[in-house]
């Protein structure tokens, strides 16, 4: 039932993105993915492929991306540090792991199948509480741009 849901949001959210891709420009610094055919992706698979793009604390990988939204996947191995987004509004699907969190005021536990939502400009961090990576797809509206990271001291 969940791989159900999980199937039925990805193709929504797709569908979405490829519906919006001549939308409004794309934040500077962030390259479009063009979606020039339907795909499947193995959710599972991918999560076993080294991950192309490192930061403090956590790794990801695009997997689509257009002017108003993008879709990535994330491995968080321990923390990743207080932090805000002054444009990007993010929805954080757990697949794999458990973790603490603080999203404004709110600080829980989450786990696989847990969904989070993060408003624009809210501070957030995350600390992976197992012993193996915290795995989840990172829904973006406008588009997931990692140069646009405000780490809060």
């Amino acid at each position: 039932m969940i791989k159900k849901a999980i199937v039925i949001i990805v193709i929504f959210i797709l569908g979405f993105l490829i519906g919006s891709s001549k939308g409004p420009k794309i934040q500077e610094g962030v390259e479009i993915k063009a979606i020039d055919k339907i795909n499947v992706i193995n959710v599972a698979d991918k999560f076993k492929e080294e991950f192309t793009n490192k930061k403090a604390g956590f790794e990801f990988d695009f997997i689509t991306q257009v002017p108003t939204g993008s879709v990535e996947f994330f491995k968080v191995k321990d923390e990743v540090k207080m932090h805000y987004h002054p444009n990007e509004n993010h929805i954080l699907y757990i697949l794999k792991g458990t973790a603490k969190g603080k999203v404004g005021d709110v600080e829980a536990e989450v786990k696989s199948g847990d969904l989070v939502i993060i408003p624009s400009r809210v501070h957030h961090t995350l600390k992976n509480t197992g012993t193996d990576p915290l795995e989840f797809i990172l829904f973006s509206t406008p588009a997931f741009n990692p140069e646009d990271i405000q780490f809060v001291e």
